[in-house]
């Protein structure tokens, strides 16, 4: 979840990292290709992604917003209370929302016990002043956010035990700092956003560095000669417009928007300016010249020239989706793909490349499938 700008925008302690700058410093190259691939090859080969984190703050929120609902208090503080629960930006920036969820679920289990006991004793106007029902809903919705409770202390005990400094707030931080995501080697839209933002901060300061933020989902991005490229956790790295139909692809809408927004770090303040709104409506998946990124992948892999005439079925047959609606005719994007497909191979081969005799590109509509024969 994106609410504000303020869970994705690195601080000055971001930036001046001792891990982060020595990471930058081993991940700089002579070429922006190079450089750019480095730093989402490194996150994508160190990171996980943290679905308990992206999920979990949504379920938990909705259970105490219903707890606190059917509480046995003034209707008209009710009313008033649901509208603040409702205002998130408000809120996150104000309070800790780890801290209200905690005191809602704790709040719940009292209300609950203490008119369990009522009813089983039979006072007298207890149900004139908490309904049977209601008490009910309530101890389902208190019982569900026990489970949760439970079920994250249960998940990170062995995380808690390699990194002592590991939080179970931190699963609900609406911003963790980079040190954090190093650390956890885990992250969100929002947290690979921030670090691949500093990495290109401390890198690529003379660029204009952006983020890209469309609805439920936010991305670092960097001009290069005068093209915007869009680094978002994985690789390949593609261009405004085909990371916008991907997208749009993956939303299945028929128009896209997305807000860009510029970074500035100057005299120690790193801020966000809204530069303009890019919509993509009409895209048209290109036809991909797979024999000549067959041949480029043959070359970037060291395979000069077939050992074998190879015929019948290939040994592997790797689908790649949604890489035709990435491709285009461009170095940073080329590369990066040739990267993607060799981290693959490397992973299906045990590394052993040297094996390969092989290799053909297809292309199946939006997807490529990169067949390999071995010997």
């Amino acid at each position: 979840m994106v609410l504000s700008e303020k869970q994705y925008l690195p601080t000055k302690d971001d930036l001046e990292n001792e891990e982060l700058k020595s990471l930058a410093k081993r991940l700089k190259k002579d070429t922006y290709r190079e450089t750019l691939t480095n730093i989402v090859e490194w996150q994508e080969r160190n990171l996980s992604y943290w679905f308990d984190r992206a999920d979990m703050f949504i379920l938990v929120y909705v259970l105490a917003a219903i707890s606190f609902y059917f509480q046995p208090i003034s209707p008209i503080i009710k009313c008033v209370s649901s509208i603040a629960f409702l205002a998130v930006p408000i809120l996150v920036s104000i309070i800790d929302i780890t801290f209200m969820l905690l005191l809602t679920t704790f709040f719940s289990i009292f209300v609950v016990t203490i008119f369990t006991i009522l009813f089983l004793y039979g006072f007298p106007t207890s149900n004139n002043i908490f309904p049977i029902h209601q008490l009910i809903v309530l101890s389902m919705v208190t019982g569900a956010m026990i489970s949760l409770w439970t079920y994250l202390v249960l998940r990170y005990r062995r995380l808690k035990h390699i990194q002592p400094s590991f939080r179970i707030s931190d699963v609900f931080e609406m911003s963790l700092p980079v040190k954090k995501i190093l650390e956890y080697r885990l992250a969100i839209c929002r947290d690979y956003a921030k670090l691949t933002s500093a990495f290109l901060l401390n890198i690529c300061s003379g660029n204009e560095i952006y983020f890209v933020r469309i609805p439920w989902h936010v991305a670092a991005a960097i001009k290069v000669n005068n093209k915007i490229y869009v680094l978002d956790q994985r690789l390949p790295i593609t261009s405004l417009e085909k990371w916008l139909a991907y997208w749009r692809e993956r939303f299945k809408k028929r128009k896209i928007t997305a807000t860009i927004l510029s970074i500035s770090a100057e005299n120690d303040k790193i801020e966000t300016k809204k530069v303009k709104k890019v919509n993509l409506q009409d895209f048209e998946i290109p036809n991909v010249d797979t024999e000549r990124l067959s041949s480029q992948l043959a070359n970037h892999i060291g395979l000069k020239r077939p050992r074998l005439k190879q015929s019948g079925r290939p040994d592997l047959s790797l689908p790649f989706k949604n890489y035709a609606i990435y491709y285009e005719n461009d170095e940073i994007t080329i590369h990066s793909m040739l990267k993607s497909f060799k981290i693959c191979l490397e992973k299906e081969l045990c590394g052993d490349l040297g094996r390969i005799s092989k290799i053909l590109i297809e292309q199946r509509e939006k997807d490529l499938v990169l067949n390999v024969w071995t010997t």
